[in-house]
């Protein structure tokens, strides 16, 4: 497999910067760019291309993406739990270079998108060329590589997953390993050096420079290249005793994956910390065959493809396959030109002693080990059986099969070429590389994959206006509560509001802190969910004494389309009658600087201070002994009330707060029975429950970092006492 290049460094550098520009322009082609020439509108506005781009101005506003106080008031935005946004550094570290020219996210974010072909294209045919293909060959098959469907159907959304540019790096290290090639090779010569710096030649060097780029271009790929090294390196050394290659390919995964570890400390220590969040670090195991890829999806058109014929039966496969439907496997698929490179390579693999092997062997051995991995029912879910399901998209393997695909029909390419003896048969030859690139991208791409350019243009600039008029009417930093409350991240779509659709506030804000963004599974992100199951009017004071000075509604997330929450804010004695409206009648906002102002009047200090501390440490409330619960609801239950059972108040503030606990207690049994409440303090409550139920309301102090214990008991008792519609406020928050 050994080849070198043909000419200089220089030239094929330019080559390769050749094939960049030619990507870049097909790419505008495919997405019709001059639609959104200055790059000044969203190429994706929804779902994760909205969360990309707040990501994106986290780093403009705030120097790095670890925090971000402009989003998940009121404690602001922490993404250590992501341990895959820190393995994207080379991404980020090229868009934080890009800021120094623009500080607008959208324009980075589009900008980096596009500058994703240029750098795939760029990357593989520098590595196809170092493989031996010739440079018209290199040239086509990287501008086809660069717009695999899982490049340009990704979209923004899948900003740094498509700038796979590391891809040809990994696919280059793993096919030296099983072609027998170093990895790492000793200098010679007189200025060969000591014992360890005569290791220092170049091919180490590049192997070494190789693994740092790909441990810094995102979790998946960094850990493919990790297990498909480690799989090479023991397969030629069970097949052939190699143990040079084992070695070499085993040193070079723990190279990779040893940068990789340093490259997320900071997520692992944060998790060591504070223990792992189980809203995302508990994945099912079934989602590694959910999010995996297999043969038809890989060989069988990409979704919506352009010829009728074609789409049919990519919408009979969505449906045929388990689970039904599309998602992002569907944008596995490798086109027809890498499929028949792909499938000639498994026949060779398969086939001992087939024409071709010694050229095609190793790429041959590594897109089987990679389709092994990737499919459904392969190597990915054996992982996640054994080992952890956190690692679950295996379909995001596909970019490598097809690359690996393209130098297959590269190599047939070269050989048809040195075949061809005569003018004019070189002449037909030649003339099929254009036919295979034109046919080839229009091939893998597809309309639906072209941005809804007016959508996007009339959605932002809407928004944009809405949020300006906002801050001419708020103060600055003041924070707004943004409804419905969704969880963050993979909160999914609400009713007609998308995924991230709350990252449209945050995006355009320049002096405001919105609610949404904090992390789910941590105490912060749960904090507007837990005030929202409380009344509204109960709830406004934790938001004012917090910093709240307004609420956004996005009515897509109703099922009603807002009605209910905006007679709920009407009602309001201090709301507005006529909330803001946007331009496209989607979002509503309802100024509560008046409350604010009438809340906030007539306490001191020190008030205002406790008030904040209630509002921002919520009280925990658990059942204490003798108290269960009931399975279908999980209600509080005392099963025997003649012997008791209790309930803990928990304070995780700093000051003492006296808790108001309201609620209903209600037994079986007809009448009215008598409850005895006991305090922490000593002082006993009489209380009265009934089959309907009867609300009670305790005023229970607890000291600061404590827990506080309320005891019911019923006499002579026997059928359980259930207290329902528990809920604990604050006495330093009353309403207005």
């Amino acid at each position: 497999m050994k080849r070198r290049w043909r000419g200089t460094n220089a030239e094929e550098v330019v080559l390769a910067a050749f094939a960049g520009l030619l990507a870049l322009l097909a790419a505008a082609v495919v997405l019709q760019l001059w639609n959104n020439a200055s790059l000044r509108y969203p190429l994706g506005y929804g779902g994760d291309g909205l969360w990309t781009q707040q990501v994106v101005k986290g780093i403009v506003d705030h120097g790095w993406f670890f925090t971000n106080p402009d989003v998940g008031a009121p404690f602001g935005q922490q993404l250590y739990d992501f341990t895959g946004a820190f393995a994207d550094t080379l991404h980020l570290v090229v868009i934080k270079a890009m800021s120094l020219f623009s500080q607008d996210p959208v324009r980075l974010v589009n900008a980096y998108f596009l500058l994703g072909f240029f750098l795939c294209a760029v990357s593989a045919c520098l590595v196809l060329r170092r493989l031996g293909v010739s440079r018209p060959a290199a040239v086509v098959v990287a501008v086809l590589f660069a717009l695999l469907p899982a490049h340009v159907g990704g979209g923004v959304g899948r900003l740094m997953l498509g700038a796979f540019w590391s891809v040809p790096l990994t696919a280059l290290l793993v096919m030296r390993v099983f072609g027998g090639e170093p990895l790492f090779a000793r200098r010679t010569g007189e200025t060969a050096g000591n014992r360890i710096t005569r290791w220092g030649s170049r091919r180490t060097l590049a192997t070494v420079a190789m693994c740092a780029l790909i441990a810094g271009s995102g979790l998946y790929y960094a850990l493919f290249t990790v297990m498909l090294l480690a799989l090479a390196g023991l397969a030629v050394f069970l097949v052939r005793r190699d143990m040079p290659s084992l070695v070499g390919g085993g040193l070079a995964a723990l190279i990779v994956l040893a940068l990789f570890v340093a490259e997320v400390s900071p997520s692992i220590l944060y998790a060591h910390e504070h223990g792992a969040n189980p809203e995302l670090s508990e994945r099912p195991e079934s989602d590694s065959s959910v999010y995996a890829t297999s043969l038809s999806l890989l060989v069988l058109p990409v979704v919506e493809h352009r010829w009728e014929p074609a789409r049919d039966l990519a919408s009979r496969l969505a449906r045929a396959k388990v689970p039904a439907g599309v998602n992002e496997s569907a944008f596995s698929a490798l086109g027809l030109v890498a499929s028949l490179g792909f499938l000639g390579l498994l026949l060779v693999a398969v086939t001992p002693g087939s024409r071709g092997r010694a050229r095609a062997g190793p790429a041959a051995a590594t897109v089987l080990t990679a389709f092994l991995m990737g499919t459904v029912g392969g190597i990915g879910l054996m992982v996640a059986l054994l080992y952890t399901p956190d690692l679950r998209a295996w379909g995001r393997i596909s970019p490598l099969i097809g690359f690996l695909g393209l130098f297959g029909v590269a190599l047939a390419y070269d050989a048809l070429r040195r075949r061809a003896a005569s003018p004019r048969g070189r002449w037909a030859v030649a003339t099929l590389l254009p036919v295979v690139l034109v046919l080839g991208v229009a091939d893998q791409t597809t309309q639906n994959m072209v941005p809804p350019y007016d959508y996007n243009r009339n959605e932002y600039t809407s928004d944009g206006r809405f949020v300006r008029d906002i801050e001419a009417v708020l103060p600055p930093r003041a924070g707004v509560l943004q409804l419905p409350p969704a969880p963050f991240p993979e909160g999914g779509a609400i009713e007609q509001m998308s995924d991230y659709g709350l990252m449209r506030g945050p995006l355009h804000s320049q002096s405001l802190r919105f609610s949404y963004g904090s992390t789910k599974g941590r105490p912060e992100g749960e904090w507007v969910k837990r005030l929202s199951h409380l009344p509204l009017e109960r709830t406004l004071p934790f938001f004012v004494a917090t910093g709240f000075r307004g609420i956004w509604v996005d009515r897509r997330g109703y099922a009603d389309e807002g009605a209910s929450i905006d007679s709920a804010l009407r009602r309001l004695r201090t709301a507005p009658i006529n909330p803001m409206v946007s331009e496209d009648n989607q979002l509503r906002f309802y100024s509560l600087v008046d409350y604010a102002r009438r809340w906030t009047a007539g306490r001191s200090a020190r008030e205002l201070r406790l008030a904040r501390d209630a509002a921002l440490h919520l009280t925990d409330v658990e059942r204490g002994p003798g108290t269960d619960v009931v399975p279908a609801t999980e209600t509080p239950q005392i099963n025997d009330p003649a012997a008791g059972g209790s309930m803990r108040f928990g304070n995780p503030g700093r000051f003492a707060r006296t808790v108001i606990a309201r609620g209903l207690l209600q037994t079986p049994r007809d009448g009215v029975v008598a409850v005895v409440a006991t305090l922490p303090d000593g002082r006993r409550v009489r209380l009265r429950a009934t089959r309907a139920g009867r609300r009670f309301e305790l005023r229970v102090p607890v000291a600061a970092s404590q827990q506080a214990e309320v005891r019911f008991v019923v006499r002579g008792a026997r059928a359980p006492l259930v207290i329902s519609q528990l809920i604990a406020l604050d006495a330093s928050l009353p309403p207005l």
